[in-house]
């Protein structure tokens, strides 16, 4: 039935018929006429090509012991590189690094760097936190507090974020200037997922301890008082120098009952806080899908995104909050 249905294309396309009218005399797939309709034009020859041999006969012991060889010495060589090597195909070398070696390509990811020091001290106070929460905390709100800066240039993931289309000249560039204008957030979230809508700090503004107090005192507290109680929450922040230094820590001991001193809270520990875990690249995600024409615009994208945040998804970023310090523990203190 194949050979008929090329050979009928080709005494078609010998006639002087064109791809489009072959598709609508014989009703056959519009890829299938038009592949053989290009084949015929080109050479004449429209007869079915030879196959090579099957991709899993090449992949025999031996190639896939050497395959394994070179990811071994070097994890970040190529797909296409390897199969060059192996004068085989790229999909042949998927197949053995997926189905034979139970292997996947991943996307390296960035860390901040974690000393020996800093390993053994989120080591030391992540079972201290985990033992505050279950001692103190079991019933009450959790409310976490960050800092995040937004910039009005759009910003792209270059490996999730991709473009269909028929050339690469057609794929609109991602523009970037050079000193992009930007605002610095303060934000709050809620373990039972509300929101503080987001705080805006002033340009330029190094937000040192007297400037973070204010914050906590003017916009943080207002906050937390319209629909709670100050002893039914428990407050979390990292360890920056303005939220560790002693007026800071007096000024919480003096205005909420429970929070997580300082001495508590695992340094270096973005994965965390579920403002760096998950609201911030989120909201990023949404605000910075196109960029903004004005320091306005970006302010007003980053609030109206900051309100239409779900609440279940924040809540069940909350519940992970616990597991993940558990993972922080059986890790060493390591990243997770």
């Amino acid at each position: 039935m194949e050979s008929e249905n090329r050979s009928a294309i080709a005494v078609l396309a010998r006639a002087g018929h064109q791809a489009r009218d072959i598709v609508k005399l014989t009703n056959l797939p519009r890829a299938t006429v038009y592949r053989v309709y290009n084949t015929f034009m080109k050479s004449g020859d429209v007869s079915r090509k030879k196959h090579a041999p099957r991709s899993d006969k090449k992949r025999t012991p031996r190639f896939l012991a050497g395959l394994k060889r070179s990811i071994k010495a070097n994890p970040g060589t190529p797909m296409t590189t390897l199969a060059k090597n192996r004068n085989v195909s790229t999909k042949t070398v998927h197949k053995a690094v997926h189905e034979d070696l139970g292997m996947s390509s991943y996307v390296r990811r960035r860390r901040n760097l974690l000393t020996e020091k800093a390993k053994a001290i989120r080591a030391e106070r992540c079972p201290k936190l985990l033992s505050f929460l279950k001692h103190k905390a079991s019933s009450k709100i959790l409310i976490w507090v960050d800092e995040k800066k937004f910039v009005v240039d759009a910003e792209v993931n270059r490996q999730n974020q991709r473009v269909i289309a028929f050339d690469p000249s057609d794929v609109p560039p991602v523009l970037q200037t050079k000193h992009p204008a930007s605002a610095m957030v303060f934000g709050a979230v809620a373990s039972d997922g509300t929101i503080m809508d987001p705080h805006f700090i002033k340009a330029g503004l190094r937000l040192g301890t007297k400037e973070y107090l204010e914050i906590l005192q003017t916009v943080l507290l207002p906050w937390i008082d319209q629909p709670w109680d100050r002893s039914d929450v428990v407050f979390l922040q990292d360890s920056a120098p303005s939220h560790g230094s002693k007026a800071t820590q007096e000024f919480l001991a003096k205005e909420l009952p429970f929070f997580v001193k300082a001495q508590i809270w695992p340094s270096n520990n973005p994965d965390l806080n579920i403002l760096d875990y998950f609201i911030w690249g989120t909201l990023q995600e949404r605000v910075n899908a196109h960029p903004h024409s004005s320091l306005a615009s970006l302010k007003a994208s980053i609030t109206r995104e900051t309100r239409k945040m779900e609440k279940d998804k924040i809540v069940g970023a909350a519940k992970r909050f616990r597991s993940r310090i558990e993972r922080v523990i059986a890790a060493g203190g390591s990243h997770i």
